[in-house]
């Protein structure tokens, strides 16, 4: 008998090393063919490929590396954050930040001076599902930062043809998202409404501490001397500035993967980056690489990836800003030289300067202006920059029908048993 259960345990023991091994061959195969291809969707895709979906698919439970689920703030630190600001004890402080820091993660990406200001002045809010938190059209008057739960963002819009309205869903915010900050800035009116898909808990903040918070106008601010020292602006008047004025003059902090602004050719702000790094984004057209000439086979391959995403579209980086760079300059400098190519700029957690546009041309001689068109590089065309994005497309779709076809031929030499 005691033979008999050590052979059963030397081939489950040889099983589940046949089935680790199978599944790091295709994981191989996919970091191979994709070097660049996220290591956690490789892991995922070699899990899951297997034809059978039985639960012993690897040697490991799966499940056991899953991230834990929301841990909501305790019933004391939420009793600090409901006090009005003046009544918190240096202590209150202290412990609401600890734990602000350890339950929601995005939270510790601010500044550490941000998060002291913003414990000591944000209040804590709850709404059940189905409540409006913000209204579209309405006027920005707080910030949120969800602490637990999810929230829906909506836009309502016109269809241009019948005139009916258009109400659709466009992003899901979950624990440690926020929402507002733009409009707060620039004291606008909301672009979007937020309502709970369940049950929702905020720290909120008020446009004036926000302002004090995010926008500083310290007398003087630290970043004119860090305006001064760039190449780009040495000969234009920095001393002019009126910091004080945030119509003309910002100096904020974005928090990774907020969308600074959607249109560098409609906004009317230069950005600068004083800290971090920013990432240009350009959205692109799959239907026009359908229209291209390209192999059957890769361009049913981009249709599919159109159909199974639900859009004709995608975004692809454009480039890296870090700190020095500019954001907008180019469009300014080579308005009416070359085709405005409208991109949008996206915070990796940065410290930016806006500059209005209007107000930097007024202040740019000549001698400059011609400088910066020698010294300046252009981005490229769209028609350039669709035509590199149609053979990176069909540089990808071959590398994936490829990949696929190798994993159907080592499928149907497993299911044959046919020696490697």
């Amino acid at each position: 008998m005691t033979f008999e259960l050590a052979n059963r345990s030397r081939r489950r023991n040889a099983q589940s090393l046949e089935r680790f091994r199978k599944a790091v061959r295709k994981l191989q195969i996919i970091l191979t063919a994709n070097p660049n291809r996220n290591r956690n969707i490789a892991i995922q895709f070699g899990y899951n490929c297997e034809d059978d979906k039985q639960s012993s698919e690897l040697a490991f439970d799966a499940s056991y590396f899953k991230a834990k689920g929301q841990r909501q703030l305790s019933t004391e630190v939420k009793q600090t954050l409901i006090k009005l600001p003046e009544y918190r004890t240096e202590e209150d402080v202290i412990s609401a930040l600890a734990s602000l820091r350890m339950r929601v993660e995005p939270f510790r990406e601010f500044p550490i001076k941000m998060q002291q200001s913003i414990v000591r002045v944000g209040w804590f809010e709850s709404f059940e599902v189905g409540r409006l938190i913000i209204r579209q059209g309405h006027r920005a008057e707080q910030f949120y930062l969800i602490l637990s739960g999810t929230a829906v963002v909506n836009v309502t819009s016109k269809d241009p043809e019948t005139g009916d309205k258009i109400s659709n869903d466009v992003a899901y915010l979950r624990n440690g998202d926020s929402f507002g900050e733009l409009a707060l800035i620039h004291h606008a009116k909301r672009n979007a409404s937020v309502k709970c898909r369940t049950d929702v808990e905020l720290l909120a903040i008020d446009r004036k501490d926000f302002l004090a918070i995010f926008v500083q106008t310290t007398q003087p601010p630290e970043f004119l001397g860090f305006l001064h020292s760039l190449e780009q602006l040495s000969d234009w008047p920095v001393n002019l500035l009126p910091f004080h004025d945030p119509n003309i003059c910002l100096f904020t902090y974005f928090r990774r993967g907020n969308i600074i602004t959607h249109d560098s050719v409609e906004s009317k702000w230069l950005y600068v980056v004083k800290s971090g790094t920013c990432r240009i984004i350009k959205r692109m057209d799959y239907s026009l690489c359908l229209d291209c000439s390209v192999g059957n086979h890769r361009n049913n391959f981009i249709k599919r990836t159109a159909e199974q995403t639900n859009c004709q579209s995608c975004f692809i980086q454009l480039g890296k800003l870090n700190a020095g760079d500019i954001f907008g300059l180019s469009d300014l400098i080579f308005k009416g030289i070359f085709v405005p190519l409208c991109a949008a700029l996206v915070s990796d957690g940065a410290e930016c300067i806006l500059i209005s546009k209007r107000f930097f041309n007024q202040h740019l001689s000549e001698g400059l202006r011609k400088h910066l068109l020698r010294t300046i590089r252009p981005y490229p065309s769209p028609e350039a920059l669709q035509q590199q994005f149609h053979l990176n497309a069909e540089w990808e779709s071959f590398k994936k029908v490829t990949l696929m076809k190798s994993i159907d031929k080592i499928r149907r030499k497993e299911a044959l048993g046919s020696p490697r």
